[in-house]
């Protein structure tokens, strides 16, 4: 008598459906969990864009800005728009015909919130920033009061934490 290894075409099926319903169940509670890690994310991106810019100020002997533009001038209150990195010779805070784009980053996710104190954050040739200027990014979720905070130095060290001026 053979005896045969293995699962029938129904057998299969039966599973498959199984973890179909389990995972629509499951589906939504992944959401949730994404969305109180979007702030992280975002957050994170752009600690890598800041830790990038001061890396290129230090390497290129430049002045190094990484900041919103509007017009082709850097604007405190478009931070939730894509950032773009740029080597900034004169005038600093305008990306002008001598400049050298760098990197670009995405913008925020529609209807969060990313401010920042200041227009750009321009780092000198020593990996400093311009001005004795520290501040603080506060990034907030629209679907939540979930919020974190990045904290920029004077040395362009940066800590993330959590903030509660997300909170209506």
């Amino acid at each position: 008598m053979h005896r045969h290894m293995g699962f029938s075409l129904l057998e299969s099926l039966v599973c498959l459906a199984i973890i179909t319903i389990v995972s629509l169940f499951s589906l939504p509670s992944l959401t949730t969990l994404f969305q109180f890690d979007k702030p992280k994310i975002k957050l994170e991106a752009l600690r890598r864009a800041i830790n990038f810019a001061r890396i290129q100020a230090v390497a290129s002997g430049a002045t190094v800005t990484l900041c919103p533009l509007k017009n082709n001038r850097c604007d405190d209150k478009e931070w939730h728009t894509q950032l773009t990195v740029f080597i900034d010779y004169h005038p600093q805070g305008e990306f002008s015909g001598d400049d050298y784009k760098l990197a670009v980053v995405d913008s925020v996710d529609s209807g969060d919130k990313l401010t920042y104190p200041r227009n750009a954050i321009i780092f000198r040739r020593f990996g400093h920033l311009a001005g004795l200027y520290n501040g603080t990014f506060v990034y907030c979720n629209a679907s939540s009061t979930v919020g974190l905070s990045l904290s920029v130095s004077y040395t362009g060290r940066s800590t993330l934490k959590d903030t509660d001026e997300c909170q209506k």
